[in-house]
Parts: C-alpha cells; structure tokens; sequence
C-alpha cells in the first residue's frame, strides 16, 4: 500500500501486470512520473470539490448491486512519453473509498487494443477476496516525494 497526501494506493495484481508491461514494452515510457501527475490531479480535485469533475473521470455504470465503492474511468491520461496530450488513449479503471481515502486502481489499458473496461473484475473484488498488491513498482515512493 502506498501513503501519498494522506490517500493510500493500492492496486489489483492484474492491474500491476498490466502497468509493468505498459513500461517495459514503452507503449508509455514515462508511466511512472505520469502516474505521480495523476495522483495530484486526483487529489486535487477531492480537496477543491470533494469530487470528481466528468472531465477528469467519469464514474462507471452496470456494476453489480453488491459493489459497494463507487468505481471510475479515466478516459483523459497524459503519457508524456509519446507527446499526444492527453490524447494518449489509455484507459485507467478505479475505486475510490471516500471513508478510508483510498483508491484502488483496477485496470489499465488502450483503447486500440479494447474497447470497455472489465466490469467482471471489478465485482469480483467484492465477491471474494482478490489480492491487493502494495507499491506498484520499486522506487514508487522517491518518485511521489519529488516536487
């Protein structure tokens, strides 16, 4: 789990495979410092408004009754990396506990490669119990403590 501005991250074991692979096979060389503007931007927002403007995310429909979190979708992420703004067409899916100011980030991926995000992984992380990967990748925390 990580701690940043008082919010805790954490993040599905897919999710984490799918964040590493988005690294390693520079489809976003520079998802790691994106993600840190992200996690600014998220919190930024929650403190001016105590929500989330649509044209930061968009809260997500047809999940089942069961899913107790609100979830959402990013469909506005910028990948400095490969300079289309935030254009990039990444996708990123996730749950925001407003009780225990924590997000946990579900699915990433592109548009070109899928059309919707999993609703099916997102029910069952109410359904039973799916493990939930602390950091998303070494050194996550030198990067958020950087200005």
């Amino acid at each position: 789990m990580t701690e940043y501005m008082g919010y805790t991250f954490e993040y599905h074991h897919k999710f984490k495979k799918e964040f590493q692979k988005t690294f390693t096979r520079h489809q976003c060389p520079t998802i790691k410092s994106d993600f840190k503007l992200l996690y600014d931007i998220l919190i930024q927002h929650l403190s001016e408004s105590d929500k989330f403007e649509s044209h930061v995310c968009m809260r997500m429909a047809g999940l089942e009754n069961h899913v107790n979190v609100p979830a959402f979708i990013i469909k506005k992420f910028r990948c400095e990396g490969i300079n289309k703004g935030v254009n990039s067409g990444f996708r990123i899916t996730f749950l925001f506990d407003k009780e225990e100011s924590k997000f946990i980030f579900v699915e990433l991926f592109h548009k070109n490669k899928k059309k919707i995000p999993d609703k099916n992984r997102i029910n069952e992380l109410f359904v039973k119990e799916v493990e939930i990967n602390d950091e998303l990748y070494e050194h996550e925390k030198e990067y958020l403590s950087r200005n």
